[in-house]
């Protein structure tokens, strides 16, 4: 049973953001590749969303050209595993060629990849079952960037991602997040949750979330009764 949203989600406004240095001006090189994805509420004239409400949550993530070398990915793009994972998946660095096992999973596309690093949902939208539609919305923004997307979650890099969590928080934190990707559409592949962002299972996921029962139960559930604020731990608590 999921919890009441504390806004109609349909109003949630998605907006992303690249970080780049000014002189960063058009030369394929000079990419951004860390990119933060916005979600809050839009009013519109039927409705006005309190302020404490308003603010929905965010996704940290950066995007790898498979023609360049992962060791040129910036440290703290997306954790050490997002070089692993690159060194990895590509038959020789920089080659943009993936390795056969991955590339046949996989539709054609960009030769990039999103590397998921945060998700953080505010305590007030936890627990409503909208982060998996909400990642999966946020991941089409950049199907004319990627060809995939990937986030590798044991409990070590939620560690890193999270200092000062227990054994027990990052085990617990690492099995939410495996769940949450899986029903966004990512599938496990050599330890690493992958999801091919040109694949039509994926679209038809997003497209299942948006027209399906549990949206329309969330928006249902808004008009009727209200709901609670939650914890703060990134990936452990967004459902």
């Amino acid at each position: 049973m999921y919890a009441t949203p504390p806004w109609e989600p349909t109003a949630i406004k998605v907006t992303t953001v690249n970080h780049a240095y000014w002189w960063q001006i058009g030369e394929v090189e000079d990419w951004p590749v860390r990119w933060t994805v916005q979600l809050a509420v839009a009013n519109d004239s039927r409705l006005v969303c309190p302020p404490d409400v308003r603010y929905v949550g965010e996704i940290e993530l950066a995007v790898a050209e498979l023609t360049e070398d992962a060791h040129h990915l910036p440290s703290g793009a997306a954790g050490t595993w997002a070089r692993e994972f690159l060194a990895e998946a590509v038959t020789a660095p920089g080659s943009g060629v993936l390795v056969e096992e991955l590339d046949q999973r996989l539709a054609p596309g960009p030769a990039a990849a999103v590397l998921l690093h945060r998700m953080y949902l505010a305590d007030a939208w936890r627990g409503c079952g909208l982060a998996p539609a909400l990642l999966s919305a946020a991941l089409r923004r950049f199907v004319p960037m990627a060809r995939l997307a990937a986030r590798r979650v044991r409990p070590a890099d939620l560690a890193e991602l999270v200092p000062g969590l227990t054994r027990v928080e990052t085990e617990s934190a690492a099995r939410h997040a495996a769940r949450l990707l899986e029903r966004a559409g990512f599938a496990v592949w050599n330890g690493v949750h992958v999801a091919g962002l040109h694949d039509a299972p994926h679209y038809g996921r997003l497209v299942e979330y948006v027209t399906g029962q549990e949206l329309e139960d969330a928006i249902d559930s808004f008009f009727s009764t209200d709901t609670d604020d939650g914890d703060e731990t990134p990936w452990s608590e967004c459902s």
